[in-house]
């Protein structure tokens, strides 16, 4: 009805929903989208804690059975956070390969006597 007088009257409107309206629901996207990627930005914060945890935890050890020990704890570590929720499925998964291609790379140099 209102588009039928707007007509009448010569000032045709292009749409029927109030600016109050639209306002709200592009707000509400924005929103969604920002907690989307402030969670993006916090699971790859994660992900940089974890590598250098890895690195960390790899560079200082005393005995081959420590090493065995601390890529056992890392791992752990990285199940924890997966199941917590701060790391996705993917990462985790990622994760673990990394460590254990470190971890095999340091256990052969050891076993030759590098």
């Amino acid at each position: 009805m209102g588009n039928t007088i707007a007509m009448i009257l010569g000032n045709e409107r292009s749409r029927t929903t109030p600016d109050f309206i639209r306002g709200s629901r592009v707000r509400r996207r924005e929103e969604f989208e920002s907690a989307e990627s402030g969670r993006d930005m916090a699971v790859k914060r994660e992900v940089r804690a974890i590598m250098a945890a890895i690195d960390k935890e790899l560079g200082n050890y005393q005995s081959l059975a420590e090493l065995d020990f601390r890529a056992g704890f890392v791992t752990g570590k990285i199940y924890e956070k997966e199941a917590a929720g701060l790391i996705t499925p993917g990462y985790r998964a990622e994760l673990i390969r990394i460590l254990y291609a470190k971890y095999e790379t340091i256990r052969g140099l050891e076993s030759e006597g590098v």
